[in-house]
């Protein structure tokens, strides 16, 4: 069984799709726009704004893609606990997440934010 914390980082950072995690037992399901995530192993990770930032950039360029990320990222706080607040990019790349979730284009500030993150 591969390394739970790291699939679910590998996530956030785009390598994977949330679907991915039914393999370290969190079930994600998207149905009709509403996103179930059925997490039983009771797993929880904490995720910084770098990690969001490469999700992000890696998946800014496919917007169906880039607005499942989004959409799982923000509803995903069973397992998932964005460490956003504290962190100088935190609010722009919050709000990036929310502009990815609606479908609509990402404001510069958040992308121009990913990029300074970027290693």
């Amino acid at each position: 069984m591969p390394d739970a914390d790291q699939v679910i980082l590998e996530v956030v950072r785009g390598l994977r799709d949330p679907s991915s995690l039914s393999s370290i037992g969190v079930n994600v399901t998207f149905n009709k726009g509403m996103l179930e995530i059925d997490n039983a192993t009771s797993l929880l990770v904490v995720a910084q704004s770098r990690d969001v930032a490469k999700g992000l950039l890696r998946l800014r360029h496919d917007p169906q893609a880039l607005q499942r990320w989004a959409s799982f990222l923000l509803a995903s706080s069973a397992i998932i606990d964005l460490s956003l607040e504290d962190d100088q990019y935190g609010d722009v790349l919050l709000e990036g997440l929310w502009d990815a979730h609606g479908g609509g284009p990402v404001r510069p500030g958040a992308i121009a934010a990913a990029e300074e993150l970027r290693e």
